[in-house]
């Protein structure tokens, strides 16, 4: 490995970290108070999170390249953990949005309704989309931690 390249490890791994992190907590303080019981907060919930998860997807993909670069099996896999996770809990909760706009489509006033179908289906297409991209990088985690063992 390129000496010089073998120096930004700290940092790469730091900067995947950030971009990991920070939005989380982002959608967490912008979550609150918590009521999950309530379909308007879950509605609410997954339209904040669908505008951080790039952030999050960048932070993942990051932390695999910079594991593949640097040549360490355990970044991969905690990448490739971190990853595949994240897309589960992602599919989960595209499955929880759709069920909330079918409940909560009777309590939506008529002039407001388009605003309703476009938001949800706008976070669902991200969701949903950035889901698949997790599924991907985990799976090539793996695939280059495998690789490293040869």
């Amino acid at each position: 490995m390129n000496e010089s390249l073998s120096r930004l490890r700290v940092a790469a791994y730091a900067v995947a970290a950030v971009f990991i992190i920070l939005p989380l907590i982002d959608v967490y303080t912008n979550a609150l108070p918590f009521d999950p019981g309530n379909a308007q907060w879950r509605y609410g919930v997954a339209g904040i999170a669908s505008n951080y998860l790039i952030s999050t997807l960048f932070g993942s993909l990051l932390g695999v390249v910079a594991g593949a670069a640097f040549e360490s099996r355990l970044a991969l896999r905690v990448f490739a953990i971190v990853s595949l996770l994240g897309a589960v809990f992602l599919v989960l909760m595209a499955i929880a949005l759709t069920l909330d706009v079918v409940q909560l489509q009777n309590q939506v006033r008529p002039e407001a309704a388009s605003l309703f179908y476009i938001g949800g289906t706008k976070a669902l297409i991200k969701i949903v989309t950035i889901a698949g991209a997790l599924l991907l990088t985990g799976i090539g985690a793996f695939k280059a931690r495998k690789a490293l063992s040869k």
